[in-house]
């Protein structure tokens, strides 16, 4: 979303008060010249009016701050986690942070990067999404689309909101540190509390899942006249000797 929008960035003119010293080159401040004409220095100043581009605008502090809120909430996971050195979290958290770094550098971003710090420091993000909306709905931000995105991912952020949707991430297991007892152990659970939602309480239910036996089933429904019985790794065999 950040590369969007800064493929199509906007910007703001803004007038900013300033000296010429020695001679003038520029737009003459004539009420501050008037005001100060009798103060006598040298070399001769002159108050003047400069219009300079500044990308400083609501939309564009938007993104540098959620830049700047990316790469904290990264260094926070990597140092809470703590994983291995070498691992392909560290290279992917080291990939990430490297990119997000890349992005800093764009002038669009280092031109707002000091708004987006005071918007952190005042905690005023609530403001800032107000503001950004309120410019797009009054057709105030060409090339809204990138900033609009970049609004509604933030809000969800801020609220607490999930911001992934099904089937958009990917899963890898690598190496030979994934358990793969574990991770059978966690399907086994995840089945089991999907069969509870469905049917209620088990009339069954083992102990724990480790003091398993596979001939002995670890949760018993009843679904009306029937019986379901979950397993862990049963045999065929000990399954059809039991029927």
């Amino acid at each position: 979303m950040l590369r969007g929008v800064l493929r199509s960035a906007n910007f703001r003119y803004e007038l900013v008060r300033d000296e010429h010293v020695g001679h003038l080159n520029g737009r003459l401040d004539v009420p501050r010249y008037l005001r100060e004409r009798g103060r006598r220095v040298v070399p001769r100043r002159y108050p003047v009016i400069d219009v300079q581009r500044s990308s400083a605008t609501p939309e564009n502090i938007l993104a540098a701050f959620s830049l700047r809120w990316l790469v904290s909430e990264l260094d926070t996971c990597v140092l809470l986690l703590r994983p291995r050195s070498g691992t392909l979290e560290v290279r992917d958290a080291e990939q990430v942070r490297a990119d997000l770094a890349r992005l800093g550098t764009h002038p669009t971003l280092r031109g707002a990067a000091d708004e987006a710090a005071t918007v952190v420091r005042r905690e005023r993000v609530g403001w800032l999404l107000d503001t950004v909306e309120a410019r797009i709905r009054a057709g105030h931000v060409t090339r809204a689309g990138g900033y609009q995105q970049l609004v509604g991912w933030v809000r969800r952020a801020v609220t607490g909101e999930p911001l992934a949707a099904p089937g958009e991430l990917a899963v890898a297991f690598y190496g030979a540190q994934f358990d793969d007892k574990l991770f059978e152990l966690w399907c086994l659970a995840q089945a089991a509390a999907a069969l509870t939602r469905l049917l209620g309480p088990a009339r069954h239910t083992a102990a724990h899942l480790l003091a398993r036996d596979s001939r002995a089933p670890l949760f018993v429904w009843d679904a009306g006249a029937d019986v379901i019985e979950l397993y862990f790794q049963p045999s065929l065999a000990d399954l059809v000797l039991q029927r």
